[in-house]
């Protein structure tokens, strides 16, 4: 009892057996000083759980995010005509192969590329995860598949629909969570979107993961760690092929000048074309006449207002009903 009122007198608790990061809560929540203990009960508790420091944030929707470009190209003048001669045998400077990786992380972002295994996957640290992956699959199948998956890792179907399954997968609850009656998860959404045509044709799978009663800790180690592991367990026994590319390509919306290289390699007058998508080895683009086979890519690096030059080989160009192309480029690497 003295040990007791000793303690109360001077603010100072033997902590030993509470969790590191519980303890400077406890300690203002027990401080002698009426003024700075917490306002309320209801404070004292969302400290405990974390829900203080938790980041709020709009529902997203499963379209990927996309960087916009117009009017961010600088002025280029225009080549020396067809005087100028582009070394087919060159690939990308470290210049050029910097701008790209900023384009790609500005149409990703929030979200941060990561590779697991054989598959790429998008991450928003602490708040969600995304992937896609394709699949042949018949109808009425799919949930007969996820049956593995639901064995394997004891995740929870609580809601379904012909194109969705939402599971709830339990996370290690911490002491004052068991208390409070609270049960940390990871919600495992499994979206499928069927082609109109079944015949030769893969059904698209959307899989996003997104932590519920998690403190910031709990959210961000799931995601980091078991994130992964459960984007290849659902992979695996949804049968999903390989990766179609060995770089995803993500949206990007604006403007870009390009420059037709001939066959002799000689650099053509510049022409402005719609960007579509980007990754780190290629792009996609809407040209107004069908490409050669190599186009001189100009890059914007709207931070630095510069704008800086890539050798892009055409590896597909598709006519469209406009008299347009849609473009697929690689950039030549050395």
């Amino acid at each position: 009892l003295r040990q007791l009122v000793q303690a109360r007198s001077s603010g100072k608790f033997d902590m030993d057996l509470i969790a590191g990061p519980d303890r400077p809560i406890l300690q203002r929540a027990l401080n002698p000083a009426p003024e700075r203990r917490f306002k309320s009960c209801h404070d004292f508790v969302a400290a405990l759980m974390g829900e203080s420091h938790r980041v709020s944030r709009p529902a997203r929707s499963a379209v990927l995010p996309a960087v916009n470009l117009s009017g961010s190209v600088p002025r280029i003048p225009s080549p020396s005509g067809q005087h100028s001669v582009v070394d087919l045998s060159l690939g990308l400077s470290p210049v050029a192969q910097q701008a790209i990786e900023e384009l790609v992380a500005a149409s990703v972002s929030p979200f941060q590329l990561r590779k697991h295994g054989n598959f790429q996957y998008l991450l928003e640290p602490g708040l969600t995860l995304e992937h896609r992956c394709h699949g042949r699959m018949l109808p009425n199948t799919s949930r007969l598949r996820l049956r593995g998956f639901v064995d394997e890792t004891r995740a929870q179907l609580v809601e379904n629909t012909d194109e969705s399954y939402l599971y709830w997968l339990p996370l290690k609850p911490t002491f004052w969570q068991r208390c409070l009656g609270r049960q940390p998860r990871l919600n495992v959404l499994v979206a499928l979107n069927r082609p109109e045509t079944s015949k030769g044709s893969q059904t698209e799978v959307f899989i996003r993961l997104t932590p519920a009663e998690c403190t910031p800790e709990q959210a961000e180690e799931a995601l980091e760690k078991l994130g992964p592991l459960l984007v290849a367990s659902l992979r695996t026994h949804l049968n999903t092929d390989p990766e179609r590319r060995e770089q995803p390509r993500f949206p990007l919306h604006g403007t870009l000048t390009v420059c037709p290289v001939n066959d002799a390699g000689q650099l053509l007058e510049p022409v402005t074309c719609e960007a579509r998508n980007i990754s780190l080895d290629g792009l996609g683009l809407l040209l107004p006449f069908e490409p050669p086979p190599y186009l001189l890519v100009r890059l914007p690096r709207p931070a630095r207002n510069t704008v800086v030059s890539a050798l892009a080989r055409v590896v597909s160009a598709i006519p469209s009903p406009d008299g347009r192309y849609e473009v697929g480029l690689c950039f030549v690497q050395k």
